[in-house]
């Protein structure tokens, strides 16, 4: 089953493909090994995948970690729950653009990864592409020791139908690792080294399951997070559950919502529900004018950091 929801939603993903040529030359062999993990699934022509290819190869790293991790905020749009695999329905925006990003502290939590951090967590959302540019991500991280351990933390089992799991990782790995294009097989090489001396850790928990708000983790799970040098939401419930799922004011600042957190915090969401602070004054109303959908249907983003 996890096999099938993995490659449904990675079908998805061909709309996304001019919006990844936009931001490719920043990022690289990691975006490229991601690119391939793409194209593997949606078919998509050899002529178009070996010209971005050279186009990759030709730009110096490393990969830009501001946009590794918009990449990450974007892969959130592939969502089952929402758009259908192989469905000519999406969202408006396909994979975004800084434009369409209504807060971006992207820099300033890039400046704490420059810094080096002992141990990030990342609070998994969807398999399929957004998982692959979650682990673009990670490689990142990892090989350029910004980060010295990662851990992933993911649903036991399918809440929504494209939930993430510590299995679904694993499925990922490996369709790297045995994949064709060399670049995206040293990638999948590079990750499953790492899971193997643990410096990429994988986590369970009922938690993410349940309706409860992020202020009332188990005494467990807060320890846990507690280590962390750098919480990463990804998701729409993820925020939600940051949010308690309250409709606070759209002008509510996210920082002094999230003073609970056990550690410092980067949120990167997609948004398809009614709720999100840390706007400016008038900038919902004039998003209201301009998308009267805006909150739903999935083309806006943001990205909020708590850290210093």
């Amino acid at each position: 089953m996890r096999d099938i929801r993995f490659t449904l939603q990675l079908s998805r993903s061909r709309a996304l493909w001019q919006a990844l040529l936009d931001v490719g030359r920043e990022l690289a062999p990691h975006f490229s090994a991601t690119l391939e993990y793409y194209a593997q699934e949606t078919g998509l022509n050899s002529w178009y995948w070996f010209t971005l290819l050279r186009v990759l190869a030709s730009e110096p790293e490393p990969a830009s970690r501001e946009g590794l991790l918009r990449q990450s905020l974007w892969g959130n749009q592939n969502d089952l729950s929402m758009w259908k695999a192989g469905g000519k329905e999406g969202p408006p925006q396909w994979g975004g653009s800084n434009a369409h990003l209504l807060v971006d502290e992207t820099l300033l939590a890039a400046r704490l990864l420059d810094r080096g951090v002992d141990r990030l967590d990342i609070l998994l959302d969807n398999t399929g592409s957004e998982l692959a540019s979650d682990l673009a991500l990670v490689d990142f991280l990892l090989e350029s020791k910004k980060a010295q351990q990662v851990v992933l933390h993911a649903k036991v089992y399918p809440t929504f139908v494209s939930d993430a799991t510590p299995a679904d990782v694993l499925t990922a790995v490996e369709f790297l690792d045995w994949n064709e294009n060399p670049l995206a097989q040293a990638m999948g090489v590079r990750l499953k080294r790492q899971i193997e001396t643990g410096r990429i850790q994988l986590r369970e928990h009922f938690f993410w399951h349940s309706p409860l708000p992020f202020w009332e983790l188990p005494e467990e799970l807060s320890r846990e997070l507690s280590q962390s040098s750098l919480i990463l939401s990804k998701g729409d419930a993820n925020y939600r559950r940051l949010l308690g799922d309250l409709h606070w004011p759209f002008t509510t600042s996210f920082r002094e919502i999230t003073v609970y957190s056990p550690a410092p915090l980067l949120t990167l969401r997609v948004l398809k529900s009614e709720i999100v602070v840390g706007l400016q004054p008038g900038q919902a109303e004039t998003l209201s004018e301009q998308d009267p959908q805006w909150l739903v249907d999935g083309a806006w983003g943001v990205a909020q950091f708590t850290g210093s």
